[in-house]
């Protein structure tokens, strides 16, 4: 099941570890009455990465394959910016900038006597 993944461009790998981490945490969130702010933090860190592989997905098409060019992690492919793959990106983005945020401030709450 595992070599059917497919895990040969970078981007793919976003996705399938936004996925890993969204889904768990989401299960894990609906599974209290409260949402914990871990579950929060990881649904916005897999969302984030979930959106940036999808619009990476989509900005390196297939078709181009061939005409890119060897890079520090062999053959690319090229990238060719699309609306819709640079709107996933900045929602991933934003996304991953506020999982860390939140994910920052919960450690720093957190842990009070490290702080003061």
């Amino acid at each position: 099941m595992l070599e059917k993944l497919n895990l040969e461009r970078w981007y793919r790998m976003f996705v399938y570890l936004g996925a890993i981490l969204f889904l768990p945490s989401a299960f894990f969130a609906l599974q209290r009455d409260n949402v914990s702010l871990l579950a929060a933090n990881l649904m916005l860190w897999g969302a984030g990465f979930f959106f940036f592989g999808m619009g990476e997905w989509i900005n390196h098409p297939p078709n181009r394959e061939s005409r890119g060019g060897n890079s520090f992690f062999g053959p690319g492919i090229a990238r060719v910016p699309h609306p819709g793959g640079l709107l996933l990106d900045a929602v991933g983005i934003v996304l991953l900038a506020l999982g860390m945020w939140l994910t920052a401030v919960s450690v720093w709450r957190g842990l009070p006597g490290l702080f003061q």
